[in-house]
């Protein structure tokens, strides 16, 4: 069982390790909790734990895409002011776009840029 109170590892680098590990596309309540509360650092962790640089085929781009987006899906529950900013976010979509070799990559990594700047749209202005 994973224990969300431990913070000793900021990035939960570990979780979003096997979290991208697994064979299939799958999301659960556990990871759409961690992520949320998580913000910004998910694209921090994805980052380090993808290192050195891999292959975004499209498996690894849709469980990226899900795991960005419903890490800003609920602002207020992320845990940090910082981490509401999703400045390496958009800097990790921004270069997966440009890597993208598929249009349906393109057309998810696209669809969660948007889906964040609405959600950013939404901290700024209120609900």
């Amino acid at each position: 069982m994973y224990d969300m109170e431990d913070r000793s590892d900021l990035y939960r680098i570990d979780y979003i390790k096997r979290y991208l590990d697994r064979p299939h596309f799958s999301i659960n309540t556990l990871d759409l909790r961690l992520f949320s509360m998580m913000g910004d650092r998910v694209a921090v962790a994805v980052l380090k734990a993808l290192y050195p640089e891999v292959r975004m085929d499209e498996l690894l781009t849709r469980k990226v895409v899900a795991a960005l987006n419903a890490a800003f899906e609920f602002p207020g529950a992320i845990d940090t002011d910082d981490d509401r900013c999703p400045a390496v976010t958009f800097c990790l979509l921004d270069a997966m776009l440009a890597r993208a070799e598929a249009p349906d990559q393109r057309t998810q990594i696209q669809g969660t840029i948007a889906a964040i700047k609405g959600y950013v749209r939404r901290i700024e202005t209120g609900p």
